[in-house]
C-alpha cells in the first residue's frame, strides 16, 4: 500500500526540506558565533554579541526543530487517516450504525471482514 522512502525523501514529500536546510544554517551560525566569542577572548562588545547571536540562534534551532517534528508527524497521522477514508471506516467511533446502514446497501459488492461485520450487526439487532 505504502512505498517505503528514505527519511530524506519523506521529508522532501512533505515539503520539509526548507526546514531541515534553515535549521542547519542556524545551527551552522550559532557555532561560528560560539566561534566567535572564543576568539573574542570571552569579553568585550564583540564577545557579548557572538554569545547573544548564538543564544538567539540556538533557541531558534530548538524551536524550528519542533516545528518541523510536529509537521513531519501530523503528514503521517494524515496518510494514515487518509487509509482509514480509503477503507471507509472514517466514523467507526462515532457513527456506528449510520456506516453499517451506508455500508450495508453495498456489501454484496466489498470485502467484509468476519468480526468488524459482526461487532456492528450485533448493535442493530439489538433493536
Amino acid at each position: 500500500m505504502f512505498e517505503h522512502l528514505s527519511l530524506w525523501k519523506r521529508i522532501k514529500a512533505y515539503k520539509l526540506a526548507v526546514n531541515v536546510w534553515v535549521v542547519l544554517v542556524l545551527s551552522f551560525l550559532g557555532i561560528a558565533s560560539v566561534f566567535i566569542y572564543y576568539l573574542a577572548d570571552y569579553s568585550g562588545f564583540v564577545g557579548n554579541l557572538a554569545i547573544a547571536a548564538s543564544t538567539s540562534f540556538f533557541a531558534s534551532v530548538l524551536v524550528l526543530i519542533s516545528e518541523t517534528y510536529l509537521k513531519f508527524r501530523s503528514h503521517e497521522n494524515d496518510i494514515f487517516l487518509e487509509g482509514i477514508e480509503k477503507l471507509g471506516i472514517s466514523n467507526l467511533h462515532f457513527q456506528k450504525s449510520e456506516l453499517l446502514r451506508s455500508l450495508m446497501r453495498r456489501c454484496e459488492e466489498d470485502f467484509w471482514a468476519v468480526g468488524y461485520r459482526q461487532i456492528l450487526t450485533a448493535s442493530l439487532s439489538d433493536r
